[in-house]
């Protein structure tokens, strides 16, 4: 392990990974009888795979000593807090965000998800009443979280805040091909960013060329808009 760790350096770094989907590394620990490393050695070599997972654009990455699993403490939380510190975990984390992008919408719900259609957002309801899906403005972000946004009065963010679930469904417009895609996940609200999310979707779905939606757009900001965020975990989708 020790040659291997130190292969992890310079040019090899940058393709030791290449083609995996993720790395599963078990290291030699300072405690691991007859292993003959330091705590440092065992920083050294945890970082070295993490970087080369950061370099080969490799997510997710876990790290385990459990080789020597025991009473006796080895540096195995000290190398976590060392390379996941270190500028790999932005890029790690940066790469998985993509990566979850991918596994969750197809190329096919994309193309749907980024046209200027609405969603129909669906949240828990109040007392006897039944769920009624609400059409909203929305953007998939980078990551693949859905993001639209709401005025601060809204029951719907009365009911989020009590139950923080909700479901998106978009669908085509009548006239093409049936398509649609629907996304259930646990949704987090937010105060900032709110302003700025709703100056862009109004750029996509309105002419603001035309000063009434301008308006529109003065006044929402005025009484300051809360960004809604739903983390898809279950997509279906359909495709006529």
């Amino acid at each position: 392990m020790s040659r291997g760790a130190d292969a992890l350096v310079g040019q090899q770094r940058e393709t030791a990974f290449a083609g995996f989907h993720g790395v599963f590394s078990v290291q030699p620990s300072s405690g691991q009888a007859g292993a003959g490393l330091s705590h440092d050695d065992e920083v050294r070599y945890g970082t070295a795979v993490a970087e080369a997972a950061q370099h080969s654009g490799v997510a997710p990455l876990v790290y385990s000593s459990m080789i020597a699993a025991g009473p006796k403490p080895t540096a195995s939380s000290t190398s976590r807090r060392v390379f996941m510190g270190s500028a790999a975990e932005g890029a790690i984390e940066s790469r998985a965000a993509r990566r979850r992008l991918a596994v969750m919408f197809r190329d096919e719900d994309l193309a749907l998800l980024t046209r200027p259609l609405y969603a129909f957002l669906t949240v828990a309801p109040r007392g006897e009443r039944w769920p009624a899906p609400r059409p909203v403005w929305f953007e998939v972000a980078d990551d693949g979280d859905l993001h639209m946004f709401s005025l601060p009065d809204a029951p719907k963010l009365d009911r989020l805040r009590e139950h923080p679930r909700a479901s998106v469904v978009v669908a085509a417009p009548s006239g093409e091909p049936e398509h649609w895609v629907a996304v259930e996940g646990s949704v987090t609200l937010h105060d900032q960013g709110g302003a700025e999310l709703a100056a862009r979707l109004a750029q996509r779905y309105w002419d603001m060329s035309d000063p009434k939606y301008q308006k529109f757009l003065d006044e929402w900001l005025v009484r300051g808009v809360v960004r809604i965020v739903v983390h898809p975990e279950v997509v279906n989708r359909f495709s006529a």
